[in-house]
């Protein structure tokens, strides 16, 4: 019975992530709402970007996982050494609003999210993209097409494949 379970739970991840978006896809739009500032944001569409932007950096996240909150200061310094170039945005796959609001508003958290941080509650933008982990995070084109995935905590060298991409 105990192996009948870790194969059926082994292979809804596989099937799971068969779906997922990768490098090379492009992908469809999703509005998600911004928790700062109120209003809906097509989080992964060319429209979505700060007039002349070639990229979007969309980041999945969750508040209890440790490596999400971890990355928080590495997405901020992308958008400021790459203000002009790139869009990065977060979104947070956890149910709960109220906690999700305490997060932002904690100042040790308040002073790395200085880009827009989206609520997907109903995990419909984590669905489209066959998110299975957290931090997973995508950058997009000026056409929609993934040019970066990574899942996990952000380390020097992946850092430095971003500014590859994003440098040119």
């Amino acid at each position: 019975m105990k192996g009948m379970l870790l194969t059926s739970f082994l292979f809804s991840v596989v099937a799971f992530n068969l779906y997922a978006y990768e490098v090379g896809d492009v992908v469809s739009c999703v509005k998600l709402d911004d928790l700062q500032v109120d209003r809906s944001v097509e989080f992964h569409c060319v429209e979505s970007r700060d007039a002349g932007e070639r990229y979007v950096l969309i980041e999945f996240i969750s508040i209890n996982c440790g490596p999400c909150v971890e990355s928080l200061p590495s997405l901020d310094q992308l958008s400021k050494e790459f203000d002009g170039k790139l869009t990065v945005r977060a979104a947070s796959i956890d149910r709960n609003l109220d906690l999700v609001n305490e997060f932002l508003a904690r100042p040790e958290n308040a002073q790395y999210i200085t880009f827009p941080f989206a609520f997907d509650n109903n995990r419909e933008a984590a669905k489209l993209y066959g998110i299975a982990y957290t931090p997973t995070m995508f950058i997009l084109d000026e056409n929609n097409k993934i040019v970066y995935k990574h899942i996990g905590l952000l380390f020097d060298v992946d850092m430095q494949a971003i500014r590859d991409i994003v440098g040119q």
